[in-house]
């Protein structure tokens, strides 16, 4: 299917990220490529580095959990070294893999805030943490599927990095109930968004 043009597309803080940290990315990317580190590579190590923010949310560790996290987001690198090492062969499965584990890490992370919310017998936060998570999935999928149909969906409050701030922003203070707070009704803000940007170029098609 063609892309259907719509409104312009409002600037995300991801883009605003990308483009203000190039010229600190860019010689990262090329160090890596000297050593002979694959995107891929890196997209795996970002997940298995959630295993220690799971962890840590479990035991009720939120600082390590935001210490760890700002190793998990090593995956960032993946798309830059990608287009570093001229990679377009291998780019679509690359970015099938980055999307999937990126879902995998999301319900790490959320897992572990239920798993501790329901041990110290908080129900209504670990429902948060479940409303959450399914916000936060929701607002990838609501961009992945616009998006294959021919829409563009970038727009929206909670992008991925904005969630991460928000997680390790709340874990440094030590204040995981106002996180989830925080992440439900960004998330669902960040959906209706998407939903209702879609809606507007799906009218004028």
């Amino acid at each position: 299917m063609s892309e259907i043009k719509g409104t312009p597309q409002k600037k995300t803080l991801t883009d605003f990220l990308r483009a203000s940290t190039k010229g600190l990315i860019d010689p990262v990317v090329a160090v890596l490529a000297r050593l002979g580190v694959t995107p891929n590579a890196l997209t795996i190590f970002g997940l298995l580095m959630h295993i220690p923010v799971a962890w840590a949310l479990v035991n009720g560790e939120w600082r390590w959990a935001a210490f760890f996290g700002i190793f998990s987001v090593a995956d960032v690198l993946d798309g830059s070294l990608a287009r570093y090492l001229n990679k377009e062969s291998t780019s679509k499965f690359g970015a099938f893999l980055d999307s999937t584990t990126d879902r995998i890490a999301e319900v790490l992370v959320f897992g572990g805030l239920v798993w501790w919310f329901s041990a110290e017998t908080q129900p209504l936060y670990a429902l948060l943490s479940l409303l959450a998570l399914a916000g936060s999935l929701l607002v990838s999928y609501t961009r992945a599927r616009a998006e294959a149909l021919g829409f563009e969906c970038k727009v929206g409050l909670f992008s991925r990095v904005e969630r991460y701030l928000v997680l390790f922003v709340f874990g440094m203070l030590q204040q995981p109930e106002i996180c989830v707070a925080v992440l439900v009704v960004g998330t669902w803000l960040t959906v209706l968004q998407r939903g209702w940007t879609v809606y507007q170029q799906a009218k004028i098609a």
